[in-house]
């Protein structure tokens, strides 16, 4: 039986989102809600972009480099080749093609990401129900407005309401330079943010 992965680090700490919605990073049930919601921006933003966005390794068999010595590989952005093995065949001869081990996608956590990081951390304080649902219950006001870069936030004086407006979130276009050439989006009726296809 094999074990299950270890889930992927996260893009952006949850004590930094935390402290943005105004939830106390140390009590153990709010931390399991802020990864969550992590992770949830985190798989908004790479079926966005086309990519994971830390690094995964894959392994593709079969290849041949062509004549400048580049191997087509079935996923990109390529971070780095990590192992090329050259295919035997039955009598141990090589075969002429190469299993190539690689590691794709972008490390959103290095610093020139950051518009990705800030477009995850809002839209893990602002979008996601559960955070807005436990720092309406700290604060017990609804989210009015907010600063760009998220610093400072304006409240309602009415009580918050489960269908309040989202508020805060860039558009998902803000990450548009690190995104796949040719991906495209539609917006489903009813819903604000892009879905990728």
């Amino acid at each position: 039986m094999t074990q299950p992965a270890d889930p992927p680090p996260l893009v952006v700490p949850v004590a930094e989102v935390a402290r943005r919605a105004g939830l106390n990073p140390d009590d153990t049930a709010v931390a399991q809600v802020v990864e969550d919601a992590i992770r949830d921006a985190t798989a908004d933003a790479e079926g966005y972009l086309g990519y994971p966005l830390i690094p995964v390794t894959t392994t593709e068999t079969g290849l041949a480099p062509d004549c400048s010595g580049t191997w087509h590989l079935q996923h990109e952005p390529v971070a780095a080749i990590l192992q090329v093995t050259a295919e035997l065949d039955s009598q141990l001869q090589p075969t002429g093609l190469y299993t190539v081990t690689y590691t794709w996608g972008r490390d959103a956590r290095e610093p020139e990401y950051g518009p990705i990081r800030r477009w995850i951390t809002a839209s893990a304080v602002y979008a996601h129900p559960e955070v807005r649902r436990l720092s309406e219950q700290v604060t017990g006001r609804r989210v009015k407005s907010v600063s760009a870069e998220g610093q400072s936030v304006q409240y309602e004086a009415s009580p918050a309401t489960a269908d309040a407006p989202t508020v805060g979130v860039p558009p998902m276009s803000t990450m548009d330079t690190w995104r796949l050439a040719g991906r495209r989006a539609y917006t489903r009726p009813g819903w604000t943010t892009p879905v990728p296809y």
